[in-house]
């Protein structure tokens, strides 16, 4: 199944629930003719969704939380962390535990703890978990970790109150 998550924001799955923040905060990343922008109502609403929830809370959103320090799913190259203060302060207050982010290609294939924000390996299991997917594109995309790749994709599985991530991509090669 396809699913527009614009227009449909909570995707009810056996024992989980997926929501969505469409869009970005910053304007200044945003494509005026044709960017989706999202707005401090917009994070609250997200409380709303959240207490219809039926299952755990997966929540997703085309940026990430901000973060704390270098190792963060949103540590930007030239800038540091540049993730939006609104979602984290929501994340945190709400206590959700898991989430799927992206935008800042240089974190992808980073996952790390929703509470302490510490780095968590692939494929190790965690009761709460925050991922930053990278780039699904064929350009060449440069990590922190030193490696490059043209498209990466995560696969995050949520057991219960538990997650892990794999990651998948093409090398630069």
């Amino acid at each position: 199944n396809l699913v527009n998550a614009n227009f449909v924001r909570r995707v009810e799955l056996d024992g989980h629930t997926l929501i969505s923040l469409p869009g970005y905060y910053d304007s200044e990343f945003v494509n005026a003719g044709s960017g989706c922008q999202y707005y401090r109502s917009d994070v609250k609403g997200l409380g709303r969704l959240l207490d219809e929830a039926e299952g755990v809370p997966v929540v997703f959103s085309h940026g990430p939380p901000r973060g704390r320090g270098k190792r963060d799913i949103d540590f930007a190259f030239d800038a540091g962390n540049v993730g939006d203060k609104r979602l984290a302060e929501f994340l945190k207050k709400r206590k959700v535990s898991f989430g799927v982010f992206g935008h800042i290609l240089e974190c992808g294939g980073r996952a790390v703890t929703a509470t302490s924000r510490k780095p968590v390996k692939p494929e190790t299991w965690s009761p709460n978990l925050f991922v930053n997917t990278g780039g699904a594109s064929s350009l060449l995309a440069d990590l922190h970790d030193g490696t490059s790749h043209r498209g990466m994709a995560g696969i995050l599985e949520v057991e219960g109150n538990r997650a892990q991530v794999r990651w998948d991509y093409l090398p630069a090669d």
